[in-house]
């Protein structure tokens, strides 16, 4: 608005100037126009400087930070599996990373429509209280520009539509360049790069062809756009310049006039190039209200039954199907699991483990059957009460690029002093102190290098003690481990999960492993094949049983020992 309110007096002062020029007036009124236009520059520009420089970057700090705070409520809200719907996660990438950049595109295309439609009203009064005729000629211009810009608009969408799967593909092919999850790989695989530069070459050209489609229809609608502008401009500079000559206008009215038209000209092209990008962000903007507004089927229930105690599970006939497949990984289950009783979950993979663990953390709802804690259906829990009583390592648990303290703790810092002692204990538990305390920041040392050169890397088997030491650290009912130790040697292994049954006391604790002799010492095994419960008991009623568990359990002890099981 202050820029257009600028243009207009710059035309007004220029008018007035001129014409006390060549009206003979004397050069201290000149000097006081010139004067008075000096002035009114330099204030803009002092106020221009503060609302660019400070105030606008803050505000859309400040928009940014509430939009990016909203997405992430909704994305720990929304439920594990909308991150294997592709529309939904396509949807949910575009909020995220857009934030920032959207708020101020938003911002400033507002800030241009105002402008506008300020800087069209001032021109068109100026020039219409002069000569109605050019306004006219201005008007028709803005007539045939906004059929033509419409047109345009729809050419763009399309083309737009038509590129999205074609740039996501490329997005892909970029990702896989520069992180870290494939740096490995792509020095290892000599073929591996020279394949993903093909697919980008094949993604890249396609865009080209949309683009030699698309670009001959945009760009010659911009030729009959610029070409009206042309026409209109001129035929408003003939019709002035013959005013003049007649002495029907002055030298100062023949500039103001032009000026005015050519201003007018660029206010109605800033306005017609608005409506593609007000389209756009409509996108973007309908893309976050769907994300935000999104209702999980998943409820906090914070007025539900809050979970204080060691529980009992059971599983009543429960199956389950992800959303990307017809085929059930969990087919009428029932199990049952006492108050502070030690399971295992063990078999092949793809056997239905995992998922079950997914179900009992309420991270999914099953598709049939019922989950009751201590006889009460689990969704009449307060599901934060759920998740809290449950202490759980997961196969892919990582680590955050925050200092030691916080990945154990997953949490700020409350009472510095207990919590240092807690994560102390923590780190003694799991066998990471020796290593933690050798640091020079000890437990506040970052973790990753990723932001700090004095952070330090773990190794994966460090990595997996530092998610033991995080159960330690959790107050819980149960405890989960979930294949959580790939990445330790047998021995090194069984000594973890014996310490995690050390721990556990009345707790109730689920165990998943595929070596066997890790869960020799639990009170039941669980054996599933295609999503179903095809033996239980303990380890020695399996034994004697001499099924499917006997049979994995001697071919595992002829691996590691060279000897069958003593049965």
């Amino acid at each position: 608005m202050l820029s257009s309110i600028l243009s207009v007096l710059n035309v007004l002062f220029l008018k007035y100037t001129i014409d006390s020029i060549t009206g003979g007036s004397s050069f201290i009124k000149v000097s006081i126009f010139l004067g008075g236009l000096l002035i009114m520059q330099l204030g803009f520009m002092l106020l221009n400087s503060w609302l660019q420089h400070k105030v606008m970057p803050k505000n859309v700090q400040t928009i940014s930070q509430k939009m990016q705070m909203m997405l992430f409520k909704k994305a720990v809200e929304v439920e594990v599996k909308c991150y294997e719907d592709t529309d939904f996660y396509n949807k949910f990438t575009l909020a995220m990373q857009q934030a920032d950049s959207r708020a101020l595109a938003v911002l400033n295309t507002f800030s241009m429509f105002i402008g506008s439609l300020f800087g069209i009203g001032a021109f068109s009064t100026l020039i219409g209280l002069y000569e109605p005729v050019i306004l006219g000629v201005v008007l028709l211009r803005v007539a045939l520009s906004f059929y033509i810009n419409t047109c345009t608009i729809k050419v763009q969408h399309q083309y737009n539509e038509e590129r999205v799967p074609f740039q996501r593909e490329i997005g892909y092919q970029l990702r896989i360049f520069y992180l870290q999850n494939y740096a490995k790989e792509l020095r290892l695989f000599e073929g591996l790069p020279e394949l993903m530069r093909k697919m980008y070459s094949v993604s890249t050209e396609k865009v080209k062809g949309l683009i030699e489609t698309y670009g001959k229809k945009l760009m010659n609608m911009a030729r009959i756009q610029g070409g009206i502008g042309a026409i209109s401009s001129t035929g408003v500079m003939i019709y002035l310049s013959y005013k003049v000559l007649k002495s029907i206008l002055t030298i100062g009215d023949f500039i103001a006039l032009s000026n005015s038209s050519q201003q007018l000209g660029g206010q109605i092209t800033n306005f017609m190039s608005i409506f593609p990008q007000l389209y756009e962000h409509s996108l973007y903007i309908e893309n976050f209200k769907e994300f935000v507004d999104y209702k999980p089927t998943i409820q906090p229930n914070e007025d539900g039954v809050v979970l204080n105690k060691v529980p009992s599970i059971e599983l009543q006939n429960v199956s389950f199907s992800y959303s990307n497949s017809n085929k059930n990984v969990l087919d009428r289950v029932n199990i049952k699991i006492k108050s502070g009783e030690k399971v295992a979950f063990v078999g092949r993979n793809g056997a239905g483990k995992s998922t079950l663990v997914k179900l009992i953390t309420r991270l999914y709802d099953p598709v049939e059957g019922n989950i009751l804690i201590d006889g009460i259906p689990y969704y009449k829990y307060n599901t934060k009460s759920i998740r809290e009583s449950i202490g759980i390592i997961f196969q892919d648990y990582q680590g955050y690029a925050m200092s030691i303290i916080e990945n154990i703790l997953m949490r700020e810092i409350v009472d510095k002093e207990a919590d240092e002692k807690l994560v102390e204990r923590a780190l003694i538990f799991s066998g990471l102190y020796d290593k933690v305390s050798s640091l020079p920041d000890g437990m506040y040392t970052k973790l990753t290098k990723e932001f700090s050169n004095k952070g330090t890397l773990l190794s994966g088997g460090e990595l997996q003690k530092l998610a033991i030491a995080r159960v330690y650290a959790r107050k819980c009912n149960i405890i989960i481990l979930d294949e959580p130790s790939s990445s330790l040697d047998p021995i090194a292994e069984n000594e973890m999960f014996n310490s995690m049954l050390s721990l556990a006391e009345d707790r109730t604790v689920i165990l998943i492993s595929h070596r066997l002799a890790n869960v020799k010492n639990v009170d039941r095994i669980f054996l599933l094949e295609d999503g179903k419960v095809i033996e239980q008991g303990t380890h020695e009623e399996l034994m004697r049983f001499n099924g499917k568990y006997a049979d994995m359990y001697n071919i595992q002890a002829n691996r590691y020992t060279g000897e069958a099981a003593n049965y």
